[in-house]
């Protein structure tokens, strides 16, 4: 069981005794970060029908996706650095009280505007997480932080993988609002129980002392950090790659099982996702090996299997069409393993070096990896368009020969400590 000893939380929120972070309390996390992740992809599966309902053009209801992913770009740049400055307690009551509110406007829309603007504040607010996922971290002893950090990203890629699967269940029976009103009950529900836990646990903390920054200088200093700190750009590299590769696969495998010998529909192409989830167990192992202090080989380790996995992606497009489906799922498996194994280290590594600057560590870890996310889905349609599924196994290579020498030379140098930040 994951805990920490009872202390008195910061003297500037609060002076009554808390009590330590039992292994449940990390469930309810990692439920309440699932459900901010899932608010992002609910409309993916389910944009015909939003489209019909709200008489929103093809061409046009995209952009339903879109604003989710650009309010949560959004937040990340702007609302989780201030978890540095702010009480995170509070921070995260605001979020998730704006998140409710953002997911019964789209519910309840009856024109696009409204379903956009009740998206976007959705997406933004969802960042929530962001804060969560350090802070689960700083909430138990240093020897548990990956595990603790693995608990609750766990969750996050269950959130994913399942939103699109209930939201497209819930509008086959109910129509497409009723993703948006279970969502918005779901929110209201896990976040009253996690915000009491959080005042237990004495997560009523600021990492900087009121008024010693501004919430411009925080922003600031992200840049500061990333220019000063050698173990931050090395683990950004590695999840700039990560990423990368990732959403190069997702984007591509479209592609591949839309078309001959496969020609598959949406929904059977979706539930390719549910291979994922085998990076939903690999994310907890990986939490816990860097508790052992393995963070090289596990780094290592998962860029290794990340390569494993392309190959037997590559393969699979040179075999027969049933033992291809085999391989592919077998790959996607092996592959997200990896990736989560090399995400969770990475993130734990960050928060044990960075324990004063968790959040804006998180912003610039983050908003790297979203971006270099974004360059692997636009690189996926060209290298299709220019090689097929053997171009993009072979990019998907490139990128695990650069992860691979990362993670060999960090091993070698042994990440030092970072230098102070200049304030």
């Amino acid at each position: 069981m994951v805990v920490v000893t009872g202390k008195k939380a910061h003297a500037d929120d609060t002076s009554a005794e808390t009590r330590p972070l039992r292994q449940s309390d990390l469930t309810i996390f990692a439920v309440a970060a699932g459900l901010g992740a899932a608010n992002m992809y609910y409309a993916q599966p389910i944009l015909g029908s939003i489209g019909s309902a709200l008489h929103i053009p093809a061409s046009l209801v995209g952009i339903v996706v879109t604003l989710s992913q650009l309010g949560n770009a959004l937040g990340l740049l702007f609302v989780v650095p201030a978890g540095d400055l702010v009480n995170r307690r509070l921070l995260i009551r605001g979020l998730l009280v704006s998140c409710t509110i953002a997911l019964v406007v789209a519910a309840s829309a009856t024109t696009a505007i409204q379903l956009y603007c009740g998206l976007l504040v959705a997406g933004l607010s969802s960042v929530f997480i962001m804060v969560l996922v350090p802070l689960a971290g700083q909430l138990v002893p240093e020897d548990s932080r990956g595990s603790a950090t693995g608990t609750v990203m766990s969750g996050v890629l269950i959130g994913i993988l399942a939103s699109r699967l209930l939201s497209g269940a819930l509008t086959q029976w109910l129509g497409w609002r009723a993703a948006y009103i279970v969502a918005a009950v779901a929110i209201t529900v896990v976040g009253a129980v996690l915000l009491r836990i959080l005042r237990q646990v004495g997560a009523d903390t600021r990492t900087i002392r009121a008024g010693t920054l501004s919430y411009w200088q925080i922003l600031r200093s992200v840049g500061v950090l990333i220019v000063s700190a050698r173990a931050l750009r090395r683990r950004m590299v590695l999840g700039v790659m990560g990423f990368f590769t990732f959403s190069l696969l997702w984007t591509s495998l479209t592609f591949l099982l839309s078309g001959p010998p496969y020609e598959l529909r949406g929904t059977a192409i979706g539930a390719f996702g549910l291979a994922g989830l085998v990076g939903a167990a690999s994310a907890q192992k990986a939490g816990k090996f860097a508790d052992r202090g393995w963070t090289g080989y596990v780094t290592i380790g998962s860029w290794a299997l990340i390569g494993a996995g392309w190959l037997v992606l590559w393969s699979a497009d040179l075999t027969d069409s049933s033992i291809g489906l085999v391989m592919l799922v077998v790959g996607i498996a092996v592959l997200d393993a990896g990736m989560q194994g090399q995400h969770i280290t990475n993130q734990s590594v960050l928060y044990k070096t960075f324990p004063e600057s968790a959040s804006r560590v998180t912003t610039a870890y983050m908003t790297a990896n979203l971006a270099s996310g974004a360059l692997g889905a636009a690189v996926a349609g060209v290298l299709w368009k220019a090689g097929g599924w053997g171009a993009v196994s072979v990019a998907g290579l490139a990128s695990v020969v650069v992860g691979l020498g990362v993670g060999v030379w960090d091993l070698l140098r042994d990440s030092k400590t970072p230098r102070p930040i200049q304030r």
